[in-house]
Order: structure tokens, then C-alpha cells, then sequence
């Protein structure tokens, strides 16, 4: 009876504990050819930049540690084909940006390069860091395209 009422205990203490994240709006760019848009952003094109996150992950679904703010809003690949995301890739790669552009006074990345490492056992302990590197810039304002610059099928 006291393993059952030790057990109930330590179960309702494991749901009473919260996590907290920050999600941050940023913005992103990569260096193809957008044709979407008739608007074009003025950009004030500064340095080089770069930001790093990572996060231990234990039976492949567990994660211990890693960070707690991430940049939303950035776009991971420069294809036209969507990337697919599997593990905690997304996050770390949501996780260095917010790094790389909070401190760095930058609005956005420009041709972003994220590079993710995995060392460990696989499917027991695995840690991962990503690191992204790419152009900072920031945004001056906007204006309208002419509908003749814009580039069609």
C-alpha cells in the first residue's frame, strides 16, 4: 500500500512540473530567386554572423537540456523542395538562428548554412549541435516592384 501511495505521489508530481519557451518572430532569406512577390525589401547588408544550440537526447525521444527560445519565421532550406525534419532538428535549427540573431542587432539571415552534428550512441544517448551561419542583415523599409521586373513561368 505504501509503494502504491509513493508511486501516486511521484506520478502527480511528474505532471505538476511545467516547461517554459520563448518563440521569437524573425525574418529569413536565402539567396535563390523569389517570384512571388511584387514587393522587394530595402536591406542594409551587414556582417557575417553565427549561432549554435544543442541538446542531449536519451532513448531517441527524451531531450535533457537544450535551449528555450527559438526564432520563428526561418526558413531552413535554400530548395524549392521542403526539408524534412526528423528528431529535434527543427528545434535546433529555430534555436541557433534565435542565438545568431538576437545578439547580433540583425533583422534577418541571408543565405543561411546550418550544419547539425550528432555524436553518441544511437537510440541510448545522442547529442546534437547546429550551427548556422549566414549574412546579417537589416531592413531598411519596402517598396513596390514594377510588374515587368517580376519573373514569371
Amino acid at each position: 500500500m505504501k509503494k502504491i501511495l509513493i508511486g501516486m505521489v511521484c506520478c502527480a508530481l511528474m505532471f505538476s512540473v511545467g516547461c517554459t519557451s520563448l518563440h521569437k518572430q524573425f525574418k529569413s532569406g536565402s539567396s535563390g530567386v523569389s517570384a512571388a512577390t511584387a514587393v522587394a525589401a530595402d536591406l542594409d547588408i551587414g556582417k557575417p554572423i553565427k549561432g549554435t544550440a544543442s541538446v542531449s537526447v536519451l532513448f531517441n525521444f527524451i531531450n535533457i537540456g537544450g535551449d528555450s527560445e527559438y526564432a520563428d519565421g526561418v526558413s531552413y532550406s535554400n530548395s524549392l523542395m521542403p526539408s524534412i525534419n526528423i528528431g529535434p532538428s527543427a528545434k535546433l535549427k529555430s534555436a541557433a538562428a534565435y542565438k545568431a540573431l538576437e545578439n547580433s542587432g540583425y533583422d534577418v539571415i541571408l543565405d543561411p548554412r546550418y550544419t547539425i552534428k550528432r555524436s553518441g550512441f544511437y537510440f541510448i544517448w545522442e547529442k546534437y549541435t547546429c550551427t548556422v551561419e549566414g549574412v546579417g542583415a537589416n531592413i531598411k523599409g519596402y517598396r513596390q516592384v514594377k510588374d515587368d521586373l517580376i519573373f514569371s513561368k
